[in-house]
């Protein structure tokens, strides 16, 4: 058993429906996919992991009328976990129809799907196929049926969608009516995962719980117990492929950090995982250092400085404790509401914000030696990443953004029609340990009379007020969901404002033009300049305030096996391993000599 925290209750664990890093994390962790990266080797290398084979992309004709195509199978001998939605509670063979159900559900704006850019506008009838499975909700709405063979929401997800051509039980072939090179990425995300189409109706309302909660397992683990704010226990699943196995190959440097011990071992090599909810930094600190969590992953907390100080550092030494660092593939700010009252209009006001905070001096306070400020949307070593590019509103500079205030209209920070300083509401997501930052943010605007009044909400309040846009300013972040550019200039693309990808609501047509050139453009001198012709347009525009790219660390104890983070692929607890004997004597004695507090 395999002891370790997070500091959020997931949202959901449906692949069809995950949108943030929690829900990502568990469920990356319960579901498969066609495809995986990796685990040692960087640059990431996207590898086989249900499918048989890397994908055939070509192109053919069909009915007269050219396609692109991209097409893969399966293995034939997957199976899900065991549930109680099939009829016997045997998990039943994955076969393509499962596969292809959440290509169908990115199609179906009633869940959010993360998945609907990678098919929109390009997979042929998949438009079509949102608006009748829209028509198909609203006819259930005003008819509730009486069984599935009446439900038209199920009739609806059981018709063919033309774009998506079922070769064998095992194989499919997706038409493009345009290039869309991105779209295999899909196939290594959560979003992916298999479905099975009886199971996610039978946890369709009623008496019973969600298929957000009881979403039916594909990869190494299940959910065998979930105590809301407290536990997820996650458990080997039995029926996971027998195929899967630790890599016997990585990168120079991996041989001698042990992490190649475990070389051809199958996985999972645990029973089991403990995943407890821990929101604040100093109770999990005081668990790691007791031995009871055995390993503690830094994201939200700003409380790292603890193990920074001399004693601590000290006694870890002395424990044995591991540090691994990674740049991580995400890209932190605020970003404004283009169409919204205040600054949707307001070039000037959005540029005097921009330059209130000082991101050098942000990052020594809250974040020393763990960020480096983002001058654009890529974040290092990522694809694309200019380390040149140099952005003239990602600097602290209150003597400018005082006057870019007086010719926002509002001279010395105050709202001409009352006299009064401009309110200006953040909202951001509640964590603990961050009062000092907001306290520091509140400051540099009072330094230019600005008031700031920081709102902090909960996740799924703050992701509500995202996909709704009812803010003017808010804590925004992305974390890269595929190793190509696009997964962060997507963010800014016009027609992404009808899903969940573009919260600053921005439309440049321009940018738009550069985006859908770029996303078919190869690697190279072209897309480059393409890129940089992007950030340049949001630079000119500012919807968005950019600060840090972050580096992330996991602290791991002695008995447990070396782990390698992965920027992108969070399905990693299979490569987890412990010795519990040794923790055993390890936890009794460190607590016999009093661990850090």
């Amino acid at each position: 058993v395999f002891f370790t925290s997070m500091e959020e209750t997931p949202t959901t664990v449906d692949p069809g429906r995950v949108q943030d890093m929690d829900s990502a994390y568990i469920a990356s962790n319960i579901h498969d996919a066609p495809y995986t990266y990796h685990y040692l080797q960087r640059p990431l290398r996207p590898i086989p992991a249900m499918a048989t084979t890397l994908p055939v992309i070509g192109r053919t004709r069909r009915d007269g009328r050219a396609y692109y195509t991209l097409r893969f199978s399966i293995k034939r001998y997957l199976r899900y976990a065991d549930d109680e939605c099939f009829g016997d509670g045997r998990g039943r063979a994955i076969t393509i129809d499962d596969v292809i159900l959440p290509i169908k559900r990115a199609a179906d704006d009633a869940i959010q799907p993360f998945g609907k850019p990678f098919f929109e506008g390009a997979l042929l009838g998949f438009d079509e196929f949102n608006a009748d499975l829209a028509r198909a909700r609203a006819e259930r709405s005003a008819r509730p049926p009486a069984s599935l063979a009446d439900d038209p929401l199920y009739q609806a997800y059981q018709r063919d969608l033309p774009g998506i051509v079922r070769l064998d039980d095992y194989t499919v072939e997706l038409l493009f009516q345009k290039p869309a090179p991105q779209s295999f990425f899909f196939f290594a995300m959560p979003s992916s995962s298999p479905v099975p189409l009886e199971c996610l109706f039978y946890y369709d309302g009623g008496a019973r719980p969600s298929y957000s909660r009881r979403a039916v397992a594909s990869g190494p683990f299940h959910v065998a117990e979930w105590r809301e704010d407290h536990l997820i226990r996650l458990v080997r699943n039995p029926n996971y492929r027998r195929d899967d196995f630790y890599p016997v190959e990585g990168d120079p440097g991996d041989a001698e950090a042990g992490l190649l011990e475990r070389a051809g071992r199958p996985l999972p090599m645990l029973d089991e995982v403990r995943v407890y909810i821990i929101r604040r930094a100093p109770p999990k600190w005081s668990l790691f250092g007791q031995g009871y969590l055995d390993l503690y992953r830094n994201r939200l907390d700003l409380q790292e400085r603890l193990v920074q100080s001399a004693e601590l550092q000290q006694r870890y030494r002395e424990y044995g404790v591991r540090r691994t660092s990674q740049t991580e593939f995400s890209t932190f700010g605020w970003v404004f509401n283009m169409r919204g009252e205040l600054f949707g209009n307001n070039l000037e006001l959005r540029r005097a914000v921009a330059l209130l905070i000082d991101r050098e001096e942000l990052i020594r306070l809250f974040l020393p030696g763990r960020a480096q400020p983002a001058m654009g949307l890529l974040p290092p070593e990522f694809p694309g990443y200019d380390p040149d590019y140099r952005n003239a509103w990602a600097r602290g500079d209150l003597t400018a953004a005082r006057r870019h205030l007086i010719r926002a209209g509002y001279p010395d920070g105050r709202d001409p029609s009352t006299g009064r300083p401009l309110e200006i509401q953040l909202f951001d997501r509640a964590a603990q340990g961050r009062a000092a930052v907001y306290r520091y943010y509140i400051d540099r605007f009072a330094a230019v009379g600005l008031r700031l009044k920081v709102e902090q909400v909960d996740f799924p309040s703050l992701i509500r007020i995202h996909n709704s846009r009812e803010f003017n300013l808010v804590h925004w972040g992305w974390g890269a969901d595929y190793p190509d550019p696009e997964t962060f200039l997507q963010l800014f693309y016009s027609p992404n404002i009808n899903n969940t990808y573009n919260v600053s609501q921005y439309a440049n047509a321009e940018y738009d033009r550069l985006y859908e050139q770029m996303r078919v453009t190869p690697a190279g001198p072209e897309r480059a300049r393409q890129i940089r012709a992007m950030h340049a347009l949001l630079e000119r525009d500012l919807p968005v305030v950019l600060f840090f790219h972050r580096q992330g660390s996991y602290f791991t104890q002695p008995w447990t096996a070396p782990v390698k983070p992965n920027p992108l692929d969070l399905a990693e607890m299979k490569h987890w391993d412990v010795d519990p004997e040794r923790r055993a004597a390890e936890v009794a004695r460190r607590n016999a000599l009093g661990g850090p507090r």
